[in-house]
C-alpha cells in the first residue's frame, strides 16, 4: 500500500476514483472536490496542513496531517465517508469557529491538539486520543454512538435536537473534562450507561442521561430534564457545579461537594456505597421535590427549600436541614443510626402516608413549625428521641423511646404503640406536653431529670407512671395522670392537680413551699397528696378513692370556706397546719391517722370511724347526711386541744379509744353518744329523739352543757364537775367514782322523765359539790320516775332516814312526794336560801359511810331541786298540795301519799 501511494507536492489537490487513493502530501495541501469510492488517504509531510476546500466523499477517508499541520476547512464544505479519519500529530483539527464538517458513519479523531467537528447527522465516535479538546457536534438530530475508547483533554459530545448519545460496546470516554450533550435526546440508557473516565463531568439534554464513571469524578454544571444518573463503583462523585434534572440519581462510594453548589431535582437520589453523603462541614446542597439518601456512612444535606424525603437508608447518621422555611415530608420508611431532620424557620416536619421514621437516635427540630400534626403524628421506631420547635409536635412512637432533651414552645405529644414505655432520659419543656404510654408500657426516668411545662399530661393504658422508689419528676402548671396502675410524681412548686383517674395509686408529692390545686375530678384506688405549701381545690371537684392521705409541710389542706372534697373509705393526714376536708360519698369512711396543726375539720355525707390517732389542737368531724354515725377506736385530740364530733339524723357516736384533749364536743340528732376512756378537760354531748348519752372520763374532768332524748350517763374515774344536763325523756346519772362530783354555778340538771343520780361513789372521800344557783330537776312522767338521788358511797346502799333540812334549805313536799337528808352532818347548805321540792316523788340524800367526813355535800347557796317539778312553765300548785314544815324544815304533813313516797318510807323503815 504504502509503495503505491503518490507523492505529491501539490497547491491543490483532487482525487476522483471508483477505487482507493493513497497520496502523501510533500506540505500543505488543499482538498478539493473529490470523490473516492473506496479508500482517500491523504498524508502530509513537514508539518503540513490540510485544507478541506471543497466538498469531498470517500468510502473510507483518511486524513493525516503530519507534525503541526492541522486539519481545516476554508468553506462551507464537508467529508463524506462511511468512516472519516482525521489524524494530526500536534495541530488542530478543525476548530471552534470553524469546526471540520462531516458526514460520516464513522468518525475518528486523533491529534495532541484540538479536534472540532460537526456531524451532519449520526455518527458513531471511533478510537480516538485527542491531547486538547475534542468537540464533536451533530446536526439535523443526530445522534453520536460511542464505537470505541476515545479520550480527550476536554472531550465535549454534542447530538443535535433529538439525537441521542450512546455506546455500541464495552467503550470508555476519557478526559479532563467529558462533557456530553443532547438538545432533547438521551445520553445513555439505564441498560446501558455511557462509561466516562473524566475529572469533570457535565451533561446536559431535556432527555434523561445515564454514565457510569470508573473513578473519582466532579460533576460539572449540568442540566437534565428527565433523569441524570451518574454512578461510580470505584470512585468518589464530587459536586463542582449547579446541577438540575428531572430526576437526579447520585451513586458513588462517596458523595461531596467542592463549593457552593445545588443539586436540584424533582427527585434527587444520593447513594453512597462505602463512605459518607457531603460532611457537616460542607454538606451537600440540594433544591429537591423528594430527596432519598443511602449510605452505610454519614450524609448531610442542606436542602433549599421544601422537600419530601424518600425511601432513605443511612447506617450512621443521617441529618437533612432546610433553609428559606423549608418544610420536610416524610414521604416513605426511613432509617438511620441517627437520624436528624431540620427544618428552617416556620417549616413543618410531616408525613403524607403510613410512614415511620427509624433510628437509635431520632432527632426532629424546627425553628416554629409544627412537627407531626395532632391528626398525623409522626411516626417513629426510635431508641432516643429528641423534638425541638417553637411550634408544636406530635410523634407516634412504634414501641419503647427515651425521651431526649427537648424543648417545644407549643404542644409537645408523644405517644406510644405496642405497650411501649417512655423514659425520661433528660430535661424537657414544652407549652402543653403530653406524653402517652400504650398498653402496659410505663413513663419512667433514667436521671434526674425535670419534664418542664403549662400543662403536663402523663398517661397510660395499664402501667406506671414512675414507681414509689423513682418518682417523676415535673415543674408543671397544671398536671394530669391517667393509667389503670400506678403514678408517682414530685413537683417542683405548685401545681394544678387536673382530671386523673389512676387504677392503683396516684402520689403526687410538691417541693419547696408547693401548693397543690385540685383543679378537676379525680379517681384512684389510692389518692396520696403532699402538697408542701397546702392543698386546695379551684371548684367544686372531688378526689374519689379507696384511701385518700394527705400532707402538707407549711400549709393548709382546704380552708374553711372551700374544704377539698373526697369519696373515699380511708383518710390519714399529716399537716402542720389547718385541715379542711368534706367527704361526699356513701362509703364509711376510715380514718387511720392524723397528726396536724391548729385544725382538723370534717364533714362527711357517710359513717366516720376513727381507727388511728387524730392529733389536732381543734378537731372538727361532723356527718351531714344519711344518719351517719360517728365512731372512734383510737387516740382522738391531745392535750389542750378542742374535739368536735357532730352525726346526722339519727347517727350515733361513739368514741371507745383513749380521747386527749382540753375540750370535747359530741352532739347527734337523734343518735346515741357514748364516749369512753376520756381524758379531757371538758366534755360536752347533745342529742334528741331516742338518743341516749353515755360518757366516761378517765382522771377528773368537766361535762358540759348537754342533752339527750333518752338516758344520760356521765361517770368520772376521779373527780367530775358538770354543767347544765338535760335528759328529754330518759334519766340522768352523773358519777365521780374517786373524786369529788360538782354541779357548776348556775347550771341546770334536768330529768323529764327520768331519774336523776348524783353520786360521788367513794363512800369514805367523795365530795359532792352543788354551785350557786345550781338547779336539779327530775319532771314527772310514769310513775316510777321523777325521782332525785344524790349519793356519796354505792348507789343502792342503805339509805339513813332523816326527813329533817339542815340550815339553809327549804322544802316544798306535795301530792305524796318525800324528802330524806340523810345521815346526819351529811349536808352543808351555804346562804343564800336553798330550797328542795318533791312534789309527787322523791328526794334523797345518802351519805353511805359513817366513817365519812362531816358535810361531803355542799349546796352552796341559792341551790335548787326539785323531784317531779320541771324548770318551766311551773304548772300552779293547790294549797292542799303543799306540806307543812316545822321552822327546821321537816316535813309535817306530805299530803296525798304517792307510790313513790311508800317506797321511800319502806326505805327508811328497812
Amino acid at each position: 500500500m504504502v509503495n503505491n501511494t503518490i507523492q505529491l507536492d501539490a497547491g491543490t489537490l483532487k482525487v476522483n476514483t471508483a477505487g482507493s487513493a493513497f497520496v502523501r502530501e510533500a506540505s500543505s495541501v488543499i482538498l478539493d472536490t473529490s470523490i473516492v469510492s473506496g479508500t482517500l488517504e491523504l498524508t502530509t509531510a513537514n508539518n503540513g496542513s490540510i485544507t478541506v476546500g471543497a466538498d469531498s466523499s470517500a468510502g473510507t477517508m483518511k486524513l493525516t496531517a503530519n507534525g503541526s499541520g492541522s486539519i481545516s476547512r476554508s468553506g462551507d464544505c464537508t467529508l463524506t465517508g462511511t468512516m472519516v479519519n482525521l489524524t494530526s500529530d500536534i495541530g488542530q483539527i478543525g476548530s471552534n469557529i470553524a469546526p471540520i464538517q462531516t458526514a460520516a458513519g464513522t468518525l475518528l479523531l486523533n491529534t495532541a491538539g484540538n479536534a472540532y467537528v460537526n456531524e451532519a447527522n449520526n455518527v458513531t465516535l471511533g478510537a480516538s486520543a485527542v491531547s486538547g479538546t475534542l468537540k464533536l457536534t451533530t446536526a439535523s438530530n443526530g445522534s453520536i454512538t460511542i464505537g470505541g475508547n476515545s479520550s480527550a483533554g476536554p472531550l465535549k459530545l454534542i447530538a443535535h435536537g433529538n439525537g441521542v448519545i450512546d455506546r455500541s460496546g464495552n467503550f470508555t470516554l476519557s478526559g479532563g473534562v467529558v462533557n456530553l450533550e443532547s438538545g432533547s435526546g438521551d445520553i445513555g440508557s439505564n441498560a446501558v450507561p455511557i462509561q466516562v473516565e473524566t475529572g469533570t463531568l457535565i451533561l446536559t439534554t431535556a432527555g434523561s442521561s445515564y454514565v457510569n464513571a470508573n473513578e473519582n469524578v466532579v460533576l460539572g454544571a449540568s442540566a437534565v430534564t428527565g433523569i441524570l444518573e451518574l454512578a461510580t463503583v470505584n470512585g468518589s462523585i464530587t459536586v463542582g457545579a449547579d446541577s438540575t434534572a428531572g430526576t437526579l440519581n447520585l451513586t458513588a462510594n462517596g458523595i461531596d461537594c467542592s463549593g457552593n453548589f445545588t443539586l436540584t431535582g424533582t427527585i434527587v437520589n444520593l447513594v453512597a456505597i462505602s463512605s459518607d453523603i457531603g460532611s457537616e462541614v460542607a454538606p451537600i446542597q440540594t433544591d429537591a421535590g423528594t430527596l432519598t439518601l443511602s449510605t452505610t456512612g454519614n450524609s448531610y444535606v442542606n436542602e433549599a427549600d421544601d422537600v419530601i424525603l424518600g425511601a432513605s437508608t443511612v447506617s450512621v447518621s443521617l441529618n437533612l436541614t432546610t433553609a428559606n422555611n423549608g418544610s420536610i415530608t416524610v414521604g416513605a420508611n426511613s432509617s438511620a443510626g441517627t437520624m436528624n431532620l431540620m427544618a428552617n424557620g416556620n417549616g413543618l416536619i410531616d408525613r403524607f402516608g403510613n410512614f415511620t421514621l427509624t433510628g437509635t437516635f431520632v432527632n426532629l427540630a424546627s425553628g416554629s413549625g409544627d412537627i407531626g400534626s395532632n391528626v398525623t403524628p409522626i411516626k417513629t421506631t426510635a431508641g432516643t428521641l429528641t423534638l425541638n420547635t417553637s411550634g408544636g409536635s406530635y410523634v407516634n412512637e412504634t414501641n419503647s423511646v427515651i425521651l431526649d432533651s427537648s424543648t417545644v414552645v407549643g404542644t409537645l405529644e408523644l405517644t406510644t404503640s405496642n405497650n411501649g414505655s417512655i423514659f425520661i432520659g433528660a430535661n424537657s419543656s414544652a407549652g402543653t406536653m403530653t406524653l402517652a404510654a400504650n398498653g402496659s408500657g410505663s413513663i419512667d426516668r433514667s436521671g434526674n431529670f425535670t419534664l418542664t411545662g403549662a400543662t403536663v399530661n402523663l398517661a397510660s393504658g395499664s402501667g406506671h407512671i414512675g414507681s414509689n422508689e423513682t418518682h417523676i419528676w415535673t415543674s408543671a402548671g397544671t398536671l394530669t395522670m391517667n393509667t389503670t396502675g400506678s403514678s408517682y410524681v414530685d413537683e417542683s412548686d405548685s401545681v394544678t392537680l387536673g382530671a386523673s383517674t389512676i387504677g392503683g395509686t396516684l402520689k403526687l408529692v410538691t417541693a419547696g413551699s408547693g401548693v397543690i390545686t385540685v383543679g378537676a375530678n379525680l379517681s384512684a384506688a389510692t389518692v396520696d397528696l403532699s402538697g408542701a405549701g397546702g392543698i386546695d381545690r379551684s371548684d367544686n371537684w372531688t378526689i374519689t378513692a379507696n384511701t385518700v392521705n394527705f400532707a402538707s409541710d407549711s400549709g393548709d389542706i382546704g380552708s374553711i370556706g372551700s374544704r377539698l372534697q373526697m369519696d373515699t373509705a380511708s383518710l390519714s393526714v399529716t399537716s402542720d397546719s389547718s385541715v379542711f376536708l368534706a367527704n361526699t360519698g356513701t362509703r364509711a369512711l376510715s380514718i387511720t391517722g392524723i397528726d396536724v396543726g391548729p385544725t382538723f375539720s370534717i364533714s362527711s355525707t357517710s359513717a366516720i370511724a376513727n381507727v388511728g390517732n387524730v392529733l389536732a389542737d381543734n378537731i372538727s368531724e361532723s356527718t351531714v347526711a344519711n344518719n351517719a354515725g360517728i365512731s372512734s377506736t383510737a387516740q382522738l385530740g391531745k392535750a389542750g386541744s378542742l374535739t368536735v364530733l357532730s352525726a346526722n339524723g339519727s347517727g350515733n357516736v361513739t368514741v371507745s379509744g383513749q380521747t386527749l384533749g382540753a375540750d370535747l364536743d359530741l352532739s347527734s340528732g337523734t343518735g346515741s353518744i357514748s364516749a369512753t376512756n376520756l381524758q379531757v378537760s371538758t366534755v360536752s354531748a347533745n342529742t334528741s329523739g331516742t338518743g341516749v348519752v353515755t360518757l366516761a372520763i378517765l382522771g377528773s374532768g368537766t361535762v358540759d352543757d348537754s342533752t339527750s332524748g333518752g338516758n344520760l350517763t356521765v361517770t368520772a374515774t376521779q373527780g367530775l364537775t358538770v354543767n347544765s344536763l338535760e335528759a328529754s325523756n330518759g334519766s340522768i346519772f352523773a358519777t365521780a367514782q374517786n373524786g369529788p362530783l360538782a354541779i357548776g354555778a348556775g347550771e341546770t340538771i334536768f330529768s323529764s322523765g327520768g331519774n336523776v343520780l348524783l353520786q360521788s361513789a367513794n363512800a369514805e372521800t367523795g365530795t359532792i359539790f352543788f354551785g350557786t344557783g345550781s338547779q336539779v330537776y327530775a319532771a314527772p312522767g310514769s310513775r316510777k320516775v321523777g325521782k332525785i338521788n344524790i349519793v356519796v358511797g354505792p348507789n343502792g346502799a342503805p339509805i339513813a332516814i332523816n326527813p329533817k333540812a339542815p340550815p339553809n334549805i327549804t322544802t316544798t313536799i306535795t301530792r305524796g312526794g318525800s324528802i330524806n337528808f340523810g345521815r346526819k352532818d351529811s349536808i352543808l347548805a351555804n346562804a343564800p336560801t336553798n330550797s328542795i321540792s318533791a312534789i309527787g316523788k322523791s328526794v334523797v340524800f345518802n351519805v353511805t359511810s359513817r366513817r365519812h367526813a362531816v358535810n361531803p355535800i355542799t349546796l352552796n347557796g341559792d341551790v335548787h331541786i326539785g323531784a317531779g317539778e320541771t324548770p318551766i312553765a311551773f304548772s300552779p300548785l293547790a294549797d292542799d298540795d303543799i306540806g307543812d314544815h316545822d321552822d327546821n324544815g321537816a316535813i309535817v304533813d306530805t299530803g296525798d301519799v304517792s307510790e313513790d313516797t311508800l317506797e321511800f318510807e319502806q326505805a327508811m323503815a328497812e
